[in-house]
């Protein structure tokens, strides 16, 4: 299945995905079987993203998912981004967090994607946030390192100014209302 998904033969990957999810000894591997037959779905469009989403939400209700269900919504919140639902990207990206007990690397990424998206939205305090927090758990190996921390760096100063904007314009619109 891999070797079709990076020949970009996505619908031959779906194949082979489903094949090996029949022959999965684990429940990992069953679940990595799966998460690659909804994508690789979904790339080909054999199937629709509205009926990947409808399964993806069904395998968060199994009791033997309980473990993958950050990586759950982490996909969920791919699609969505891919869709251009923002604010429901985000709020799975956040799931993916509050879900994740022992994946430190999806956990940054969860983060770092939400920065983005704050980022391009223009909110930069809560940009700043997340970067801040994918700072702290990202590898100094990886090579978008470098660049988190001059977002972090440069946001920090964007975030301070804003509120230092947002304060001084609540003071003046106090200051214009009549005492009455």
């Amino acid at each position: 299945g891999q070797l079709a998904q990076n020949a970009n033969n996505n619908a031959s990957a779906v194949k082979y995905f489903e094949q090996s999810k029949k022959y999965a000894s684990d429940v990992k591997m069953e679940f990595m079987s799966e998460l690659a037959v909804a994508k690789n779905g979904i790339i080909s469009g054999i199937r629709s993203k509205e009926s990947v989403i409808s399964d993806l939400k069904k395998m968060l209700k199994e009791d033997k998912n309980a473990q993958l269900k950050d990586q759950i919504y982490f996909t969920l919140a791919e699609i969505e981004k891919k869709k251009k639902n923002v604010a429901e990207a985000i709020g799975y990206f956040k799931n993916s967090i509050v879900s994740n007990e022992t994946d430190q690397k999806l956990k940054s990424e969860s983060y770092y994607r939400i920065a983005g998206l704050y980022y391009e939205q223009e909110k930069y305090f809560e940009a700043s946030n997340y970067y801040d927090s994918t700072l702290t758990l990202l590898q100094s190996t990886d090579s978008r390192y470098s660049q988190v921390q001059k977002y972090v760096s440069n946001l920090k100063d964007i975030a301070a100014n804003l509120e230092i904007i947002s304060y001084q314009d609540t003071l003046l619109y106090f200051a214009s209302l009549s005492e009455d």
